[in-house]
């Protein structure tokens, strides 16, 4: 359908697409093919639409400017569906999880419930996500786009917990990571 197709240094592309003339059973190809502007423009959502300028025969070269503006098109304009690019890479941990700090030092969490903020990777949701405490895994809760699972931590005997928390995107890519927690007894008041 399209043929000849190249690219222009400010990053359109031209070519050619075959036009018909006719309907039904007397439909039938034109032999001079009608000039064509492809560019890829960027949407305000992080997608991405192919514009196609498309004209009859025998006339100019329509153009596509990097805004998405068209001139010189005698047939019009059409839009793809909106698309995203593929994820290369797997998010990181730290961009996905939002967990409190464990820092040494800190006061004991024995007494502490608390969530964890899940936030999906743009463009490759997660498709499997577990939250662990030892054995136990977590229940992930979900309003809209908010994701939390609530650890806790309440009534625990003293010693070191350590969070694990493993989620496999739609693209196939796995982040994993954990963060140790220490509990402990409270301290009885004397009478």
């Amino acid at each position: 359908m399209w043929s000849g197709l190249r690219a222009t240094t400010d990053g359109m592309y031209i070519g050619w697409h075959l036009w018909y003339r006719g309907a039904g059973s007397n439909c039938q190809a034109l032999s001079e093919l009608g000039p064509t502007a492809f560019r890829v423009l960027a949407q305000g959502n992080g997608s991405f639409v192919l514009r196609v300028c498309f004209n009859h025969p025998g006339t100019k070269m329509p153009m596509i400017a990097r805004d998405g503006s068209a001139s010189n098109v005698n047939y019009g304009c059409r839009d793809s569906a909106p698309v995203a690019d593929v994820p290369t890479s797997a998010p990181s941990f730290a961009e996905s999880f939002t967990l409190p700090a464990a820092t040494v030092g800190a006061p004991c969490v024995s007494l502490r419930d608390f969530p964890i903020h899940i936030r999906e990777p743009k463009h490759d949701p997660f498709v499997r996500l577990t939250v662990f405490l030892g054995h136990r895994v977590f229940k992930m809760v979900r309003h809209g786009e908010n994701i939390t699972a609530t650890i806790d931590l309440r009534g625990l005997p003293k010693s070191t917990y350590t969070v694990r928390i493993v989620a496999r995107t739609a693209a196939g890519f796995i982040v994993r990571g954990s963060r140790t927690y220490h509990t402990c007894v409270p301290k009885r008041h004397r009478s």
